[in-house]
């Protein structure tokens, strides 16, 4: 979360499709310069920034002059605003009907001091986790996510990689296995 945080306008190039994450106190990388890095990001989240930039994104600085990439009314968003816009973005219910048979003009779980009690939402390390496993799944070495997500290999490995357990069969099979057809032996 520190790290969208601390993304200022400038960091976004949509011609080559980045991101750059600076350590630029007060907001901090979690690894502080150690964390600095550039993220090349799809075309699909090119459009979605640019939607983002020209539709909802408030034209405001923050206290040390800079333009949040993320910008609310009163500047640059605090953590706990960034963790309730988690909740209420990865609702169902914001693009299909509520999973839990509710209606969402009348939801409580949709006001932002509820939103974190829905039981579909989740939180910004849960949507990591997911961005982690879905990265690794679709064929990105360990290495790679690793450096995209400023994390270590053993982080990930511990914490992170969620695949099920047909998953990680199916990922072990096409990487080892498939390597063992006895028809390939020269002996």
């Amino acid at each position: 979360m520190s790290g969208v945080r601390a993304l200022d306008l400038r960091d976004f190039d949509p011609d080559r499709q980045t991101l750059e994450f600076r350590h630029r106190p007060p907001t901090l990388l979690k690894n502080k310069t150690e964390g600095e890095r550039i993220v090349g990001i799809s075309e699909s989240v090119v459009d979605a920034l640019q939607a983002y930039i020209e539709r909802e994104r408030f034209a405001k600085r923050d206290d040390n002059g800079r333009e949040p990439l993320f910008s609310g009314r009163q500047g640059r968003p605090s953590d706990s605003t960034f963790r309730a816009w988690s909740y209420m973005g990865t609702q169902p219910c914001v693009v299909e009907a509520c999973p839990h048979g509710k209606r969402r003009a009348t939801c409580d779980y949709t006001r932002r001091n509820f939103s974190s009690k829905c039981p579909s939402s989740r939180s910004p390390h849960a949507i990591r986790t997911g961005s982690i496993t879905w990265q690794l799944l679709r064929g990105l070495d360990i290495e790679t996510v690793a450096k995209r997500v400023n994390a270590r290999l053993e982080t990930i490995r511990r914490h992170y990689y969620k695949a099920t357990e047909r998953e990680g069969f199916e990922e072990l099979r096409a990487e080892k296995t498939l390597k063992l057809d006895i028809e390939d032996s020269n002996e």
